[in-house]
């Protein structure tokens, strides 16, 4: 316990101050305890510092050395430009503007608009991704065969040695992107902000991949004749002759001139045409039956 003398005064307001005054021993003390611990924290830094500088001297005389370490520099080197950069992870946020819409978030439906939209990305990451995987097994091999070093010229220091070499082995060694994933993070905030919410859902280069060939067979199934055919809906038709005037474009005539209209793809679907509205046009029966599957890429049709 620190002892003081009371001490009391009168201020230029009248007022009573009372003041404890430390004894002139007592702060002889404090400033010795600060003073030590001075002392020691420049004693402990220098410490460190010491012992950084001998742990670089000894890392320096192994880097300049080790066999081993060196040629895994090589061997770095050349895996270096066969490895292809690559995040290892790709992260949507959305922020919805109600609970309901946050609720109701149809990830799959979500995660399938997102490869199509960016297929060719994803198709190359995923190909970056098993480039790495190949080359890092052969890498891997490679590294695995180089031999420690045996050969110290001082036995006292090769323990130590070849700690510090295992070291700046491990620190050393290339860690490719091996797989990729897809994270979706959805949130919502109350408009006052008491209330917060979060949820997330990922997706590894499985699923990715899966979906990706999910996409492909469907988009090659589109361009099927049956999958054009199932685009003629009734609604279509009638929008085509709508378009048209409700008469052959061909010779003008009409339902009221005894034909039957007919809704018919200007290149035809067996030779590659597709259900859009740019290749349909409305003919009478006689003009269809006449025009069949003929289609000029030159010429009128």
């Amino acid at each position: 316990m620190v002892g003081s003398t009371i001490q009391s005064r009168i201020d230029e307001n009248g007022k009573l101050i009372i003041e404890k005054i430390p004894h002139e021993s007592n702060l002889i003390i404090i400033h010795t305890i600060i003073w030590v611990i001075v002392v020691l924290l420049i004693i402990v830094f220098i410490a460190l510092l010491l012992r950084y500088i001998i742990a670089k001297k000894y890392e320096n005389e192994v880097i300049k050395h080790s066999k081993r370490y060196n040629k895994l520099q090589e061997i770095n080197k050349i895996y270096s430009n066969k490895f292809c950069d690559l995040a290892p992870e790709n992260i949507y946020n959305k922020k919805m503007n109600n609970k309901n819409q946050f609720d109701l978030f149809n990830y799959d439906k979500f995660f399938m608009n997102t490869i199509k939209q960016e297929k060719e990305f994803y198709v190359k990451a995923l190909n970056k991704a098993n480039n790495n995987k190949n080359f890092f097994q052969d890498y891997i091999n490679e590294i695995n065969s180089i031999a420690p070093d045996t050969e110290i010229e001082n036995k006292r220091f090769k323990s130590l040695y070849t700690k510090i070499e295992n070291k700046l082995f491990d620190k050393e060694k290339l860690s490719p992107v091996t797989s990729i994933k897809m994270t979706c993070n959805l949130s919502y905030t109350s408009p006052k902000g008491r209330n917060h919410y979060k949820k997330d859902f990922h997706y590894d280069a499985d699923d990715i991949n899966k979906k990706l060939e999910y996409i492909d067979e469907y988009n090659n199934y589109t361009e099927t004749k049956e999958y054009q055919r199932k685009l003629m809906t009734p609604t279509l038709r009638y929008e085509i002759m709508q378009r048209d005037g409700f008469k052959c474009v061909l010779c003008g005539r009409t339902a009221e001139d005894g034909v039957k209209l007919q809704v018919d793809h200007i290149k035809p679907v067996s030779k590659g045409g597709k259900t859009i509205k740019e290749n349909l046009r409305t003919l009478c029966n006689e003009c269809n039956l006449g025009k069949r599957d003929k289609y000029d890429e030159n010429g009128l049709n």
